[in-house]
């Protein structure tokens, strides 16, 4: 038996019995073990999102995007790990945790073991999908920060993240930042496209799989600056392929004085897919696909990151209004594979080229980070 941690102050006591199997009579027992659990010196260990969690209490998360966990540095209270009675008071001589770890399992999984996220050692953790078989089924983790003092320990509190899996070519594009023209007018808002969804194997193991109907539905959710406001909620009449925004845009001022819009949005398409296959009888099953996601935000600047041009057939420029000569840069496709990492042309520090000529026809994730803009995000198509 492996024994992770315990919630409570009190004394734990195991054995183990010796039995048969199938007759659920267990005669011999061990003799027994008593643990008793003393507080830990560590006193606090809890982490947290800017995120919104949805109705079941998970964090959303596609499979291309991250999503930034942070929590405060742990403190060591020496008088109670020399005293365990000793209670926490002011004048107690406090030091530093020596570091952390993180970890994660499989909700879904029985008895799934957690699993150390390889060098993370840091007081937040920016999580993506650990898995690297498939990006193609939604799957439910648990994530938590492990604080260590010498050969002690403390668990934090779990976070449930739910990664959605990129599937049945559900891709939409692209990300919009219009132009503030003045306190009462903006560019309007362009039509985000969506790829035709597609089934290219059966979904389920049978005869006679046929696809009955392909049905979409437009998805948004308000957001300040980068963390959203609100859950992700169904737009009423959005059920075509291609969707154009129409939620309200009122501007207000940032704490500079400029003009910006007072929330802006993120959407994602949802493709549901109804299907009937035969398996000694006749079944009917709906298969369901969230796409990634994409942004619309509006500054009276300059955009603070440009991609163009969007779709692009050979070059495609990415332009800031912060130095990215030394940014770190990924691309990868819908199915998650890193097609390009850090191979770019530097024209100036605020602008860089990238050659996607060989890229196959698609949708694409770019991910750009140094320490100016930190962690963005976006979309492009390859004509």
């Amino acid at each position: 038996m492996y024994f992770d941690y315990a919630p409570e102050l009190k004394n734990i006591t195991v054995t183990r019995k010796l039995g048969y199997r199938y007759g659920g009579e267990f005669p011999n027992q061990s003799n027994t073990v008593t643990i008793t659990v003393v507080p830990t010196p560590i006193l606090t260990n809890s982490i947290s999102t800017n995120s919104v969690p949805n109705s079941d209490g998970y964090y959303e998360l596609s499979s291309v995007k991250t999503l930034n966990l942070y929590g405060f540095a742990s403190k060591v209270n020496l008088n109670i790990l020399q005293d365990p009675t000793h209670k926490n008071q002011r004048g107690d001589n406090i030091t530093d945790v020596d570091g952390y770890k993180w970890e994660y399992k499989n909700t879904e999984l029985y008895s799934n073991p957690w699993i150390t996220i390889p060098n993370e050692t840091n007081e937040d953790l920016n999580f993506s999908d650990p898995s690297q078989l498939s990006n193609f089924e939604n799957t439910n983790y648990s994530v938590r920060r492990i604080a260590i003092y010498k050969n002690i320990s403390r668990v934090s509190n779990e976070i449930k993240i739910v990664v959605r899996g990129l599937r049945f070519n559900n891709t939409i594009c692209c990300d919009q930042i219009l132009k503030i023209q003045s306190p009462t007018s903006f560019e309007n808002p362009t039509i985000i496209t969506g790829s035709i969804a597609s089934v290219d194997n059966p979904i389920e193991q049978g005869i006679n799989f046929k696809i009955r109907s392909i049905n979409y539905q437009w998805q948004s959710q308000s957001t300040t600056g980068a963390y959203p406001t609100s859950t992700w909620s169904n737009i009423p009449g959005a059920t075509s392929k291609d969707y154009l925004p129409s939620q309200p845009l009122n501007i207000g001022r940032d704490r500079r004085g400029g003009y910006k819009f007072e929330s802006s949005y993120k959407y994602r398409r949802i493709v549901n897919i109804d299907y009937s296959i035969v398996k000694n009888i006749l079944i009917y099953g709906t298969a369901t696909s969230y796409s990634n996601e994409t942004s619309l935000d509006g500054t009276a600047s300059l955009p603070y990151i440009q991609i163009y041009p969007n779709p692009a057939s050979s070059i495609l420029n990415i332009e800031c209004t912060f130095n990215i000569s030394d940014a770190k840069l990924t691309i990868s496709n819908i199915l998650g594979n890193i097609v390009n990492s850090n191979n770019f042309s530097v024209l100036n520090p605020k602008l860089i080229s990238i050659n996607v000529s060989d890229f196959p026809a698609g949708a694409y994730f770019i991910t750009i980070e140094n320490q100016y803009i930190g962690i963005v995000q976006r979309t492009f198509i390859k004509q």
